[in-house]
């Protein structure tokens, strides 16, 4: 009888531990696997496209085209950093670790390995351009 209860004792206080440590990995394991994607975002954009060569804001840059501004994001698909403008090369450059993209978004030199996405872009003629940046990550 007694061995019985001994055996109850110590298998609930390994089920304690094992629940205490639950407890405390849970947080810092869901913090590092789950993500909570950013929902789209509607920016309206300051200056108009046509007069000035290439407008770089926040998020992404707009380009003048034939058809109608292009964007692309500046959210870098190696790690998520910044991506800047180099107008001397006329290439867009992660300053982190040295991706390179043309100015339609191609990767040209690693080690990002996709393609910056391309964000959709409106007009209204009371907002003038729109573009919905999305969480491309």
């Amino acid at each position: 009888m007694l061995t019985n209860r001994r055996f109850f004792l110590t298998r609930l206080i390994d089920l304690a531990k094992v629940g205490l440590l639950g407890i405390f990995l849970y947080p810092p394991l869901s913090f590092v696997v789950s993500r909570i994607p950013r929902l789209p975002v509607k920016v309206r954009v300051r200056a108009t496209p046509e007069k000035d060569l290439l407008l770089v804001e926040d998020d992404f840059f707009l380009f003048p085209a034939p058809d109608g501004p292009t964007s692309m994001s500046r959210i870098c698909t190696h790690l998520g950093c910044r991506v800047n403008y180099s107008e001397k090369d006329d290439l867009l450059v992660c300053p982190c670790h040295g991706s390179r993209y043309a100015t339609n978004g191609k990767v040209l030199r690693g080690p990002a390995l996709k393609d910056l996405p391309e964000l959709p872009v409106s007009y209204s003629s009371k907002d003038g351009y729109i573009v919905t940046v999305e969480d491309a990550t």
